[in-house]
Formats: C-alpha cells, structure tokens, sequence
C-alpha cells in the first residue's frame, strides 16, 4: 500500500515511523526487566499477552503521536489561513473603490462623489472618471481631483471638469442614478489629451 503524505494513513505511517525506534527500544526493556524481576503464571500463554500488549502500546503510542502532529498542522494551517486573510483585505483596500454617495456641492455647483475607502488616494490628487457604456465600453467622462480623505477612509472626489460629450451621463450621476453610479470608477491620474474648457 501506498501512503500518501498529505493522507490519514500518511499521517499515521510517518507518526509511527518516528515512534518506532524510541518506543520499541524503551518498551523492550520494561518488557525484559518486568520479565526477569516478575515471573508471570497465567492460563493465558505469556508470549501471546506480551505480544498483544506490545502491540497495543505501539498502536496507542502511534495514535498520540499522530493527534499531536495533526494539532500542529492544524495550528500551522490556521495561522497561514490569517496571515491570508489580512493579506487579502490589503490588496482589497488598494483596489479601485466604488461610489458609496453622489451629491452636488451647494457652494460650487460641482458634483462630489464619496467613495470606498482606499489606500491609493491622497487629497488633491487628479483623476478621470469613467463610464461603462451599454456596449462594454470604457469611455472618459470628466477629470477631477481628490478633495478630501476623511477619517474614516472613505474618499471625497469632485468632478471639476465634465465632458461636454457625456454631460448627460454626468448629470444622471449627479442626480445619484443607481446605474450610473454602478457603472462608474476612477483612476488615478488625468490623460494628456483631455481638453478641459
């Protein structure tokens, strides 16, 4: 038979590969030394409860053995399981983040979107917006800037120069349009060749 490492029958074979050598030798001499100091007389032929008790001590003894080197995996799996975690969440929060809100800035007319959290972003920074359209298309909406990090992470970004191509995909996401929020994102940085009026 075959034992696979990463198997039950792996675990036990290599668990008790590792007791046999220390065992055997330490339950050898208790057997002889108990042989020699106590003479048994049993009904039951001393050869067979010998072997039969040795056996069962090397099975128990296998089975610890094996208990305690499935704990430290487990130990070892859950501690690589976190360790997965919170690298995960990392890489999600350095993600592009979503629109959680849109409204319009009463003093200034323009429209300021609240985004998830993010790593990425700094106040004052430039970035494009862009819309998916109905065909899959990424197409540039507008450029604006970051105005605000809050405490709580979440990122303030105003929509300082729209398209005039696009103006009404602009307004529909100033009037909070679930779609269009759906459908829009941001990256960092302004293009080149976006001409702002």
């Amino acid at each position: 038979m075959i034992f696979m490492k990463n198997s039950f029958w792996g675990l036990i074979w290599s668990s008790f590969n590792e007791i046999q050598g220390l065992w055997i030798g330490f339950l050898g001499f208790v057997i002889s030394v108990l042989l020699v100091r106590f003479p048994f007389k049993t009904p039951i032929p001393l050869d067979l409860v010998l072997i039969t008790g040795f056996f069962i001590l090397l099975i128990l003894f296998t089975l610890i053995k094996a208990t305690d080197k499935a704990l430290n995996e487990y130990k070892n799996l859950k501690s690589d399981y976190q360790n997965l975690k919170e690298n995960y969440q990392k890489l999600e929060r350095n993600q592009i983040p979503k629109i959680l809100q849109v409204r319009q800035d009463k003093s200034t007319n323009l429209i300021v979107c609240l985004f998830e959290d993010s790593d990425l972003f700094a106040t004052d920074l430039g970035v494009s917006f862009y819309y998916v359209d109905e065909y899959g298309f990424e197409v540039l909406i507008g450029v604006g800037y970051v105005k605000t990090v809050q405490n709580n992470g979440k990122v303030q970004v105003v929509i300082d120069y729209p398209d005039p191509a696009y103006q009404d995909i602009v307004t529909r996401l100033g009037n909070s349009d679930s779609q269009v929020i759906e459908k829009t994102f941001i990256r960092l940085g302004i293009p080149r060749n976006f001409n702002q009026p």
